[in-house]
């Protein structure tokens, strides 16, 4: 485990994917509990630590980061532009996950909002 970063199961799972070429497996462990929506006894608590669970997903950005210069780096080590590509190619699922848990996800509510500006100014006067 690393103390440099904020989500210990996430940087683990990288960690391992990176070493192993994308090859580490995950048993889920499904429990009747929802860890999106923390609570608290009062309201002003409540959105105290929904804010707080917000800033902690926020900064899991850097496990992006993470994964993209480890990547990097591997694939400056490995020998030929086969493996090279084959090393890259299988980690590119490992890439797209972080990338739609870390951004895609928090951007969600600006993209819709971009959308329909989009939509409206290329619609403006249109006769539909």
């Amino acid at each position: 485990w690393s103390s440099d970063y904020l989500a210990e199961d996430w940087h683990m799972y990288a960690k391992c994917s990176l070493m192993t070429s994308g090859r580490v497996r995950c048993q889920p462990i499904f429990l009747p509990l929802l860890n999106y929506t923390p609570e608290e006894d009062t309201y002003v608590g409540t959105m105290h630590s929904r804010w707080e669970q917000a800033k902690r997903h926020a900064l899991g950005v850097s496990e992006l980061v993470f994964v993209i210069s480890r990547m990097y780096l591997a694939a400056l080590e490995v020998r030929g532009w086969g493996r090279r590509l084959a090393y890259l190619w299988k980690l590119s699922p490992l890439l797209g996950k972080f990338t739609q848990v870390h951004f895609m996800n928090g951007m969600s509510g600006t993209f819709m909002v971009l959308a329909n500006i989009v939509i409206h100014f290329y619609m403006w006067r249109s006769w539909c």
